[in-house]
């Protein structure tokens, strides 16, 4: 299972529908909780991170956010436009 929020993707394995469970803890930055948990892993990377290429052409994930297009497209009517005219270039 997979959630793609904002800043973080969470992912989690289902076992026969049922999340798995972390008997002996969790992790929470660096600290082992020893608390009983949903076995998940969270990763810094959400749908509104910035994407970009440092000096050396390596990826890099934020900190930056940016604005989703789909959302900066229902605000702004005439982004929408553009993005219709757009598309029909490209994959013409």
């Amino acid at each position: 299972m997979i959630d793609i929020g904002g800043t973080t993707t969470d992912i989690a394995l289902l076992d026969q529908g049922k999340l798995k469970i972390n008997e002996s803890g969790t992790m929470v930055g660096e600290y082992d909780t020893a608390v009983r948990a949903a076995d998940i892993r969270s990763i810094g990377l959400g749908g509104d991170s910035f994407l970009h290429l440092d000096a050396e052409n390596n990826l890099k994930i934020g900190p930056e956010r940016v604005v989703p297009l789909a959302y900066l497209a229902y605000e702004h009517p005439t982004v929408w436009e553009n993005l219709k005219t757009l598309t029909k270039t490209l994959f013409a």
